[in-house]
């Protein structure tokens, strides 16, 4: 037979959702029974003791009447004993009358022997008995008694003479056949003429009673439990089966197979699985696509400037190069230098991010004098894609909270992107202002080719460029993502408001120390 699970390396047996299930409910299934057995078997029980103590109670009364009536009209034994078992007498039950001395009177209601007759005699200790058993004779008659012979010797000397102490007394006591008997004991207070003192009651339908309950409840589950097992194994099958699915696909997508969809037929919480392992696949594969075109822009920045640093050195090595032109062509080997050196610093600072290590350390610097230290850096680029750059800021010293070096860095970063994306004879605008919330402002203005909707959505996204037509200059996309990540954590807010072929201004915010405070 194939076992339904999975083997996993180690050669260790794993059973699957659809076995856990099953288990599942087998177990629920039969502690819910058991439980509900044991307390609808509890409840009964008790309320079939409670009727049984009452009907056992109105017998016993009903035969104490019949002895006061007796006694009054002076009727004998025989008479007495057929009137009693014409209107008392239960077919489970056997009724023992004795005397002031413990000695048995009589017996109403003895065991039937299979396939015989009741027999009607006289009393007396060593006679037959008076053998009423039911209150029409013309019913069916059990062929095997409830209360046999022995079970009668079970009546202790100890009961009598506590119940002719005027102690009712109620006890449990097992038959010759192992069955349950219930003994009930009560005094007679009639006149002291009157022979019988104490009637015993042997009741022997509570185990028949016990089992007539119980029976039926075992054949309903007998008759359920497959049924159920056979829909649940249905029902578990369906559930499981867009599981083992999803679990294929999942695997597909780990060996970077994203051709696959979940198909999702429900609304569930499996549906929902589904449509975010879809998701999870398209965000996969945007993401896979962004890496390789990443390599192939890290490829392409790197590859350009080692060129020219090879080519360059070659030509200074060979002598081909004039004298006086030296000069020009070493400051193009030391740019070429520096944007391979920026390249890896943000291969470099996206590793840190990644591993959290990126340390961020606030201190108290003066904005205004940074900003015109970077301006001062990068007016050679300017000067070459003839852009001007403009620094407009009320105050001559702005004194922020935060980490030099890292808003250096975003600044470095918005004004390269705002260079690249910007035509010849447009300015960049660096404005520094207060808002209501005594905050700094710092924002980056310039009047490129802007960005629609969906890429300011993405901008901040690792590896994502929004003009890839630009991919000669526009550098490998990791650049704003960790502006982004600086900014965050600065606890800074971003606005950027751009439209195509408007231009761009990205704001954050700095948090604002007064100079005098220093």
């Amino acid at each position: 037979m194939k076992k339904t699970g999975s083997r996993l390396g180690t050669g260790v047996y794993k059973p699957t959702i659809f076995v856990k299930l099953i288990l599942i409910y087998i177990v629920i299934t039969l502690v819910s029974f058991l439980l509900i057995s044991a307390l609808s078997s509890f409840i009964f029980q008790q309320r079939l003791q409670g009727d049984v103590n009452r009907n056992v109670s109105f017998m016993q009364t009903n035969i104490i009447r019949y002895i006061d009536i007796a006694h009054d009209y002076g009727w004998d034994r025989d008479t007495l004993l057929a009137s009693i078992a014409l209107s008392t007498i239960h077919r489970d039950s056997v009724h023992l009358v004795y005397d002031a001395s413990g000695k048995l009177l009589y017996r109403i209601g003895s065991p039937w022997e299979k396939a015989g007759r009741p027999s009607l005699a006289a009393s007396g200790e060593n006679a037959d008995w008076t053998t009423f058993n039911w209150a029409n004779p013309r019913l069916p008659r059990p062929e095997k008694a409830v209360i046999s012979e022995t079970d009668i010797g079970l009546v202790d000397q100890s009961i009598i003479r506590q119940a002719l102490g005027g102690e009712p007394q109620n006890a449990e006591v097992t038959g010759s056949e192992g069955n349950r008997l219930l003994l009930y004991a009560s005094p007679i207070t009639l006149d002291s003429n009157v022979d019988e003192k104490v009637i015993v009651t042997l009741f022997g339908g509570y185990q028949r009673s016990i089992t007539l309950f119980t029976g039926p409840s075992m054949l309903s589950l007998l008759l359920a439990f497959p049924f159920a097992a056979i829909m649940f194994y249905y029902f578990s099958r369906r559930l499981t089966k867009p599981l083992k699915a999803m679990n294929q696909i999942a695997l597909r997508f780990a060996k970077n197979d994203f051709r696959n969809r979940v198909a999702v037929s429900s609304r569930d919480e499996i549906g929902q699985l589904g449509h975010t392992l879809n998701y999870m696949a398209d965000e996969l594969l945007s993401l896979d696509r962004m890496r390789q075109e990443f390599l192939a822009n890290v490829s392409h920045d790197m590859r350009a400037p080692l060129a020219s640093i090879n080519g360059f050195a070659t030509a200074l090595l060979d002598g081909t190069i004039p004298e006086e032109r030296k000069p020009h062509y070493l400051n193009m080997m030391r740019e070429s230098g520096q944007r391979m050196m920026k390249l890896v610093e943000d291969l470099l600072d996206v590793a840190r991010i990644e591993g959290n290590q990126f340390p961020v350390e606030p201190v108290p610097f003066n904005l205004h004098e940074g900003i015109r230290q970077l301006a001062a850096h990068l007016e050679p680029l300017l000067l070459h894609y003839q852009i001007p750059l403009q620094v407009d800021s009320p105050r001559k010293d702005i004194w922020v909270i935060a980490d030099p070096y890292r808003i250096d860095q975003v600044l470095t970063n918005l004004l390269h992107n705002a260079i690249y994306h910007s035509p010849p004879n447009t300015g960049i605008t660096i404005s520094c202002s207060l808002n209501e919330c005594n905050e700094v402002v710092v924002s980056v203005s310039d009047q490129g080719s802007g960005m629609s909707q969906e890429q300011i959505q993405h901008m901040w996204d690792r590896f994502y460029k929004g003009d890839k037509a630009r991919r000669a200059r526009a550098g490998t996309g990791i650049g704003l993502s960790i502006v982004k990540h600086i900014l965050d954590k600065h606890d800074s807010r971003i606005e950027v408001v751009s439209s195509p072929g408007q231009g761009t201004t990205i704001s954050f915010t700095l948090k604002k120390l007064d100079y005098q405070a220093i």
